[in-house]
C-alpha cells in the first residue's frame, strides 16, 4: 500500500467533493422502496439471470457487472490516514479482519442479518460449523437457496423476523444496519431474542457524534446525504443493559468517506 493524501482523493473530479461542499445537490431517502430498487431489483435481480452452482462464481459475476477488477487501484482509509492500493488486497484485508475478530470468540453458530446471497459465508464457514442468515431481498434469498445456503427472508423492521435467531448464536452484520437510518428496530429485535444471542458483532458505517475533525465532519455529512445509519453506536453506548467488548471507530474504509466501525457487544 502507498500512503496518499486527502487532496488527491477529494479533487474536483470526485463526485462527492462538489456534493459535500454544496456546489451540487444530492439526497436520498433510505426507505424500503429505495432498498427494493437498489438491491433487490438492480443488484441481486440482475444476478438471478445466471444459474451458477458456486457462490464464488456469483461473486466474480457481481464484480464483473459492476465494471470492477481486483487489479483496480483504489483509495482506502485506516482511521484518518489514506492509502492507495489494489482493490483485491484492500478487500482481502477487510474480510480477513472480519474473520479474525469473529474467530477470537469461537462461536458455536453464526447468524448474519442482512447477508445478501451469502457473500460472507464462504469464509465464515471456515471458522464456524453452522452459518445461517436473514436477508430482505427476495432475489438474494433465491440465489442463496439455489446454491444450498441457509438464508431466509428477513426484514430489519419486522420484530417477528428476529425469531430466526437460534440458541447460542453470534449475530453478525456487515453494512446491513447501515441501511437503517435508525437502529432502534434492530436493537429491539435482538433484545426480544436475547436469550438466544451469545454475542453481536457489527461491522457498520454510522454517524459518530464525536467526529470533530474536517474529515470526520465530511464523513458525517456523507451519511446524512445518503440517509445511512445515524445512531447505532449512540444507542449501544447509552444502554445500561449492554456490555461493549470491543469498539474500533473508523477502523477501515473501503470507501474513505464511509469507513466501517467495529463494535462487539452483548446483553448483560
Amino acid at each position: 500500500m502507498k500512503q496518499a493524501n486527502w487532496n488527491e482523493y477529494l479533487s474536483l473530479q470526485h463526485p462527492w467533493t462538489k456534493r459535500l461542499i454544496g456546489i451540487e445537490q444530492f439526497s436520498k431517502n433510505r426507505n424500503l422502496e429505495q432498498i427494493e430498487r437498489e438491491y433487490n431489483q438492480d443488484k441481486y435481480g440482475t444476478l438471478t439471470e445466471f444459474n451458477f452452482t458456486d457462490i464464488e462464481l456469483y461473486k466474480r459475476k457481481e464484480l464483473e457487472l459492476s465494471g470492477l477488477s481486483d487489479n483496480d487501484k483504489i483509495f482506502i482509509s485506516l482511521g484518518e490516514q489514506l492509502f492507495e492500493t489494489y482493490r483485491g488486497l484492500a478487500f482481502s484485508i477487510y474480510y480477513s479482519t472480519i474473520a479474525n475478530i469473529i474467530a477470537n470468540y469461537n462461536p458455536e453458530r453464526i447468524c448474519e442479518l442482512g447477508c445478501g446471497y451469502g457473500y460472507n459465508f464462504s469464509y465464515l464457514n471456515k471458522i464456524c460449523p453452522e452459518i445461517y442468515g436473514g436477508e430482505y431481498s427476495k432475489n438474494a434469498v433465491i440465489l442463496a437457496n439455489s446454491i444450498g445456503l441457509n438464508i431466509k427472508e428477513f426484514n430489519f423492521y419486522n420484530l417477528n423476523d428476529y425469531l430466526i435467531i437460534r440458541k447460542k448464536s453470534l449475530v453478525f452484520t456487515c453494512h446491513g444496519v447501515e441501511q437503517l437510518p435508525s437502529a432502534i428496530s434492530f436493537i429491539s429485535g435482538l433484545y426480544a431474542n436475547k436469550e438466544n444471542i451469545e454475542l453481536v458483532v457489527n461491522f457498520e458505517p454510522t454517524f459518530l457524534t464525536n467526529r470533530t475533525s474536517l474529515i470526520g465532519t465530511l464523513r458525517n455529512r456523507y451519511i446524512e446525504f445518503n440517509d445511512y445509519n445515524r445512531d447505532l453506536i449512540t444507542l449501544l453506548m447509552d444502554r445500561d443493559d449492554i456490555d461493549i467488548l470491543e469498539y474500533h471507530p473508523d477502523y477501515i474504509g473501503l470507501n474513505p468517506l464511509h469507513p466501517t466501525n467495529i463494535v462487539v457487544w452483548r446483553f448483560k
